[in-house]
């Protein structure tokens, strides 16, 4: 099986290892192509690449979820906050980007569908309206001022008040640990009542990410843009480090002014089937659990790499 799957890094984690040779499993024996290029060295193949172009849909979960990315992708401005690169979303099996559009691109599509997997999570949503991918609200001179943005935001009514739940998908990658700040961010956190220690604390490099995160709700909210905005991170399973940074920060703000969640692929996908839903959205919970969570069926090809 090794030579079918490929190529992988010399030195990893075990986590990210064995995320990697699952995704190069599932692309060597379920979407049946070759491997790619190193996204940071296209000399050398990694086996959770793909040799992709823009048209390249294998790295989707069904042909409507690829249909959810071509409309996103033709609708987007090209001066939207954010960044999705349609290189690593087409065609590396390892990136948040794709993940993100396979958990929620079906929520995309079917927003009863949506409210139902959600209201586990917050059961005073009444309905889901919209689905957005690499949101930040604009012009951004007036809320963060940066390129900061939610990798998937969800706007919601609760009680008819319109509200958004901002998330942040992770897969293998860590929160990035380049501290920013910016006299803007100073103005946000001083008008916000959502945070419990201090903004050193919060610039720091363990949490700067999901700070920034964080000030994109709060500047939505003193906007009056919605009424309410929920954060949250969606992670792996086991992934230990994300989760505890998660509960970390959750500890910096005030409950009476913020809904912050850790969520994993887990949590998702059982709410999804404990729900009264159609045959083709339980298969496709199915995917998402072979995809994401089923690593014991690439356990005999992990083997050949130890």
């Amino acid at each position: 099986m090794k030579d079918k799957i490929g190529d992988i890094v010399g030195k990893e984690n075990n986590r990210v290892k064995t995320a990697r040779i699952h995704q190069g499993w599932w692309r060597a024996f379920v979407l049946g192509e070759m491997q790619g290029p190193r996204p940071n060295n296209k000399s050398e193949d990694i086996c959770n690449t793909v040799k992709s172009n823009n048209s390249y849909e294998g790295n989707f979960l069904s042909k409507e979820i690829a249909e959810v990315v071509n409309d996103v992708l033709q609708k987007r401005q090209s001066d939207a906050p954010g960044i999705i690169q349609e290189d690593r979303l087409r065609g590396n099996l390892l990136s948040s980007q794709p993940l993100c559009f396979n958990f929620f691109g079906a929520f995309y599509l079917d927003k009863e569908f949506a409210q139902k997997v959600f209201a586990k999570f917050y059961p005073e949503i009444s309905e889901v309206k919209k689905v957005l991918f690499e949101y930040a609200p604009t012009p951004k001179e007036i809320f963060t001022n940066d390129n900061s943005a939610f990798d998937v935001a969800v706007e919601v009514l609760e009680e008819g008040k319109l509200g958004l739940i901002g998330i942040e998908c992770k897969y293998t990658e860590a929160f990035s640990p380049k501290e920013y700040s910016s006299d803007r961010y100073k103005d946000i956190y001083n008008s916000s009542k959502a945070f419990s220690t201090s903004y050193e604390q919060l610039i720091s490099s363990k949490f700067n990410q999901i700070f920034r995160n964080q000030l994109i709700a709060e500047s939505l909210l003193q906007s009056g843009k919605y009424s309410f905005v929920n954060t949250a991170v969606f992670c792996a399973p086991e992934d230990d480090s994300a989760k505890k940074t998660g509960e970390q920060f959750s500890s910096f703000l005030n409950p009476n002014y913020s809904n912050f969640k850790v969520l994993t692929f887990f949590d998702l996908i059982e709410s999804m089937q404990q729900n009264e839903i159609t045959k083709k959205q339980r298969e496709f919970s199915m995917l998402l659990w072979a995809r994401y969570i089923g690593y014991q069926l690439s356990s005999n090809a992990r083997k050949e790499y130890n």
